[in-house]
């Protein structure tokens, strides 16, 4: 018989034959990124891939449904130890938290949560895949619920998400609610304030030490696609007995290392919410995806970085064109507009042309560089400008209900850049029924290619999308 034994500390292991533990090892394995130029596969010293059980037998604790399943299907017999600190409570569904009724998705993938068994053992732990709009703060706070208040660290990695978080779950619970947060900058949350639900910055918190980490039971993550970034925190959890990741972008890196290292921190997708449903459902705005032709003009090959500048950023044609596209939806009264480009000096350039053109209308631009960017934003969002430039800075997180139309200058290949980008404008609000966005499709060895991946990603997300360009 197989023994499967689960421990605190984000570790499985599993003691076998050695002859099933090297078939284990190679069915859980991947190709590293890259690998074909590695000075240690060159010479012998590495294999080339990534091997998610070690020879110990010592897996990350989120491989525990998949390494199970993979023993069932090979007729294995198989017995669980459990040793991990448990909760000793039986959780419950909660349908309301205060004034706020949960949505059925939301009570949907609660439930999977706290009625996840892997083996007929309990396994709280698991990714939530939520688009825009589906309520992340709403669901962190039904799972909170849902055990009895357990201590909780919610994870949050921006600072406009942290003061959301903090305004929306201290409504809910201003009992319980805590931080950790910078010690100083714009917000009104700073430093550290002890409660029994702890919204924290991931930036903030590596100052803490062990003791302090290890009193909480649950760990909530959001954009947990990031969670690569910080394993050094997710294992540093011991007593986290409940582990959740939630984002909109699971499974969308082009490494698929990336991705599965994601699932062994949290384990299996546990339940999902696209932007096609919610939209469906009435929780989003509808959209519109136009493609249009973008440059048709470049012809430089093997050379991505010269590609780019001459064929998307500086390009006469592409950026004519824009502006072209700017001006009929500004004649269609879609405002306020904000146009993304990928760089400084690409949202600088942009900008410049659309105050040349529109010297009628409240034209700004940010990106990282612009110091009084969040009194930018904040105006924008409250509609005192018409047309905003920004960098992909503003990808994530912004609460920006009014934008009626989105020019979509930046291009690229990152299914995670492009669906937070899209993210932005889906927001619902009172003056609008349905918004627009576009997109260019351009010529080019590399720029063709994500462009054809960008409409494959749309098409994939079961969006409206008129084709109007050329191949």
């Amino acid at each position: 018989m197989i023994t499967i034994n689960l421990q605190n500390n984000n570790i499985g292991r599993v003691f076998c034959s050695l002859e099933l533990l090297n078939k284990l090892r190679k069915e859980f394995r991947l190709r590293a990124d890259g690998y074909f130029y590695s000075p240690k596969f060159r010479s012998r010293q590495w294999d080339g891939y990534v091997h998610y059980i070690r020879e110990s037998g010592i897996f990350d604790l989120g491989m525990f449904p998949m390494v199970y399943a993979k023993l069932g299907e090979w007729g294995e017999e198989i017995n669980i130890v459990d040793q991990r600190t448990t909760i000793n409570v039986k959780p419950k569904l909660p349908k309301e938290l205060g004034n706020f009724k949960l949505r059925d998705y939301q009570m949907e993938g609660v439930k999977m949560i706290i009625n996840n068994k892997v083996g007929g053992v309990p396994f709280p732990r698991g990714l939530i895949h939520q688009a825009t709009n589906a309520g992340k703060n709403l669901l962190a706070a039904s799972i909170y619920a849902a055990y009895k208040k357990p201590n909780t660290l919610f994870i949050v990695n921006r600072t406009h998400i942290y003061e959301q978080a903090m305004e929306e779950l201290g409504e809910l619970y201003p009992e319980d609610i805590g931080h950790i947060g910078p010690k100083s900058g714009s917000t009104k949350y700073r430093g550290v304030k002890w409660g029994n639900f702890m919204v924290c910055m991931i930036q903030s918190i590596a100052h803490l030490d062990t003791p302090q980490i290890s009193q909480f039971q649950a760990v909530i993550v959001d954009e947990c696609h990031y969670a690569s970034t910080f394993k050094w925190l997710l294992n540093r959890l011991p007593n986290a007995y409940i582990k959740i990741g939630m984002s909109g972008t699971i499974n969308k890196h082009k490494d698929k290392n990336k991705n599965q290292k994601i699932i062994s921190y949290f384990g299996d997708i546990l339940h999902k919410i696209t932007n096609a449903e919610l939209i469906d459902k009435g929780h989003s705005t509808p959209v519109r995806v136009t493609i249009l032709n973008g440059n048709t003009t470049v012809n430089v090959k093997g050379d991505f970085k010269k590609e780019e500048t001459l064929g998307l950023i500086f390009n006469k044609e592409r950026n004519k064109k824009a502006i072209k596209r700017i001006t009929y939806q500004v004649g269609k009264g879609r405002l306020p507009i904000l146009v993304i480009c990928k760089y400084h000096n690409h949202t600088e350039h942009i900008y410049e042309k659309i105050k040349i053109n529109f010297p009628e209308l409240n034209t700004d631009y940010i990106h990282v560089g612009v110091k009084d960017r969040l009194e930018i934003l904040q105006k924008f969002k409250e509609g005192k400008i018409d047309i905003l430039v920004s960098s992909l800075l503003i990808k994530e997180g912004k609460n920006l209900p009014l934008i009626r139309y989105l020019c979509y200058l930046a291009g690229g290949d990152s299914m995670i850049t492009l669906l937070q980008v899209l993210g932005r404008l889906l927001r619902k609000h009172s003056s609008k029924s349905i918004v627009y966005f576009d997109d260019f499709y351009d010529i080019g060895s590399y720029l063709k290619r994500h462009s054809n991946h960008r409409i494959k990603e749309f098409k994939k997300e079961k969006l409206k999308v008129i084709e109007k360009y050329s191949k």
